[in-house]
């Protein structure tokens, strides 16, 4: 029983470090790409919103985009949050070293996903 509740928080940690690494690099690769001198023109209107300088957008879309900002710190929050409460719930509380090497372990691995992806999205969405 205790081999499978570590691999829960295991299973668990992964997933919500990857998840925050997915979202960082594909966020960061979009903004280098809206920073740069030379910016393709994306067709999609989602992507577009978020990913153009701050200064051309107009109020109605800035509050947008802070309101996406505001949820993504609540779900950044609750991502990290969440290994800690499960290994809690397993009455597993030593976990926190395998947590803490897991999260960002799988951060590390999934920014570079993230970004990979932004890079092929933005080449389709031209």
């Amino acid at each position: 029983m205790s081999t499978v509740n570590w691999a829960i928080i295991v299973l668990t940690a992964g997933v919500c470090g990857g998840a925050i690494g997915f979202v960082q690099g594909f966020a960061l690769a979009a903004h280098r790409n809206a920073l740069s001198p030379v910016r393709p023109r994306i067709r999609n209107r989602l992507l577009d919103l978020f990913t153009r300088p701050s200064a051309e957008l107009t109020s109605a879309q800035t509050l947008a985009v802070f309101a996406v900002v505001i949820g993504w710190g609540v779900l950044f929050l609750a991502l990290c949050a969440v290994p800690f409460v499960v290994a809690e719930k397993l009455r597993l509380n030593e976990a926190a070293p395998v947590i803490i090497g897991v999260v960002i372990l799988s951060w590390f691995i999934f920014a570079k996903v993230g970004k990979g992806v932004w890079a092929r999205v933005s080449v389709h969405a031209v």
